[in-house]
């Protein structure tokens, strides 16, 4: 083994430690924003809108609309 092979040997395994750091603090701040977003998610009201005025015929159009978004 040439001592240019070690060098490059140990300059690859820096280089992936580095990179799987890297991706380790990629992977927390995607699970950060999912709790984020899914914390968001959990605070939005609900808006109890009974079936029968979704399904009534001469139910009013804004309910309706209002029902649906």
């Amino acid at each position: 083994v040439s001592s240019n092979e070690n060098f490059t040997g140990e300059k690859s395994m820096k280089e992936i430690k580095k990179s799987a750091q890297m991706a380790e603090k990629d992977t927390e701040l995607r699970r950060r924003n999912i709790n984020s977003a899914a914390s968001k998610i959990d605070n939005i009201p609900s808006k109890n809108v009974s079936v029968d005025t979704l399904a009534s015929d001469d139910a009013d159009p804004q309910a309706k609309a209002k029902a649906v978004k």
